[in-house]
C-alpha cells in the first residue's frame, strides 16, 4: 500500500500538474486544500490526523481515490500497519455493497466461508465432485438470496457439464427467456 506522500507525488507526476493545481482540482469538488499542504505532504509526510475530516475528501477529490484509500495511505505514512489488515477481496469490493440485501450479504458471506474452510482442511486440489457440489450449494443459496432481495432479476436456472461451462440446453433455454 503506498503512502499519502508517495500517492501525491505519483498523481503530479502522471499529471504534470503543479501542487497549485491538484489543490485547485479539490477545491473544484468543494473543498479547501492548501498547494503548501499538499507540498508539506509530499515531501514530508503527515505529521499527525487531520483535524478536520474534510482533508480526506478534498483529497480522495484531488487524486481521484476513495476515501478509504486517502485513510489507509495516511496510516501508512504515520507508521501504522495496514498491510494484511484486509485481504486482496476486502479491498477489491466494488462502492456501495451496503445496498445488499441482509438475505444476499448472508448467502455470499456463506459462500466465502466456504470457499476459506476448505482450503483451510485441504491444501490439495478438491475433487470434481466436491467442488460441483459446494458450488452447487452456493449457487442455490446466492438465487434464494436474490430471489428475496428487492431486485426484479429472474432466478436463473443452469446446468453445468463442469464448473464454469454451461450445457447448450441451458444456454438455448436462457436465450429464449
Amino acid at each position: 500500500m503506498q503512502s499519502i506522500s508517495e500517492l501525491i507525488r505519483t498523481e503530479r507526476a502522471a499529471s504534470g500538474l503543479s501542487y497549485r493545481d491538484l489543490a485547485a482540482r479539490a477545491e473544484s469538488a468543494g473543498y479547501s486544500l492548501k498547494f503548501q499542504y499538499l507540498h508539506e505532504l509530499a515531501n514530508s509526510g503527515p505529521k499527525s490526523w487531520p483535524k478536520n475530516t474534510d482533508t480526506f475528501r478534498a483529497l480522495s477529490e484531488m487524486l481521484k481515490i476513495p476515501v478509504r484509500e486517502v485513510i489507509l495511505a495516511y496510516a501508512v505514512d504515520l507508521g501504522l500497519d495496514v498491510e494484511g489488515v484486509n485481504s486482496e477481496l476486502a479491498t477489491r469490493l466494488p462502492e456501495r455493497t451496503e445496498n445488499l440485501s441482509s438475505e444476499m450479504t448472508e448467502a455470499l458471506l456463506r459462500l466465502i466461508r466456504t470457499a476459506v474452510s476448505e482450503s483451510a482442511e485441504d491444501a490439495a486440489p478438491a475433487s470434481s465432485k466436491d467442488v460441483r457440489k459446494a458450488s452447487k450449494k452456493s449457487s442455490d443459496e446466492l438465487s434464494l438470496a436474490a430471489d428475496s432481495s428487492d431486485s426484479a432479476g429472474k432466478q436463473a436456472e443452469q446446468g453445468f457439464d463442469t464448473i464454469g461451462e454451461e450445457t447448450q440446453e441451458s444456454k438455448q433455454r436462457w436465450r429464449r427467456k
